[in-house]
């Protein structure tokens, strides 16, 4: 989980959150998104070609333009900017820093807890409750990732905040005393 945003990714995904939180359609805008991803992502080398400055431009839109019959104005035009200032590599970097935008207007956090081996989902959901309660959050999405290196406790990742219980890291401390 990257929290380096680009910052030219984040201009264009917050004038995109701009005008959908003013229509009342910013979840509507992340699940086409998100559709428009997988979809992008499912097609090999898209975003080397796209990227390719000898394809024409209007090539570049007519490569889309099934894709794009049913998405708003305004992710249209997102897209078309996107493909006309050779930045369409930057697509999945806009979704990502557009669903994070949604995520705090909804009050909602996504993160990892990382542990040494894996936990199970009740674990999982109860420090998801725990932190639903002590940071006012409506929903809170975690996920496991696994690195032995930790050798016990956890480290939370959530958003760009980071909470290391680790085992290594509180020896780690010790050591540098």
């Amino acid at each position: 989980m990257s929290n380096q945003q680009n910052p030219i990714a984040s201009r264009y995904a917050e004038a995109l959150f701009e005008w959908a939180t003013e229509e009342g359609a910013s979840s509507n805008t992340l699940s086409a998104l998100m559709e428009l991803e997988q979809v992008f992502d499912g097609i090999d080398n898209l975003y080397v070609v796209m990227s390719n400055p000898t394809m024409a431009r209007d090539a570049k839109h007519g490569m889309f333009a099934d894709a794009l019959k049913s998405v708003s104005p305004a992710v249209l035009n997102m897209i078309q900017l996107l493909i006309e200032h050779d930045r369409f590599v930057l697509f999945p970097d806009v979704v990502s820093t557009f669903q994070t935008l949604v995520d705090k207007q909804e009050k909602r956090a996504r993160g990892e807890v990382i542990t040494a081996t894996p936990i199970d989902d009740a674990l999982l959901n109860t420090i998801a409750e725990q932190l639903k309660k002590t940071a006012g959050f409506e929903e809170v999405h975690l996920t496991n990732m696994v690195n032995p290196d930790l050798l016990g406790g956890a480290v939370l990742q959530l958003g760009d905040q980071r909470v290391d219980g680790s085992f290594a890291s509180q020896l780690n401390k010790l050591v540098t005393r």
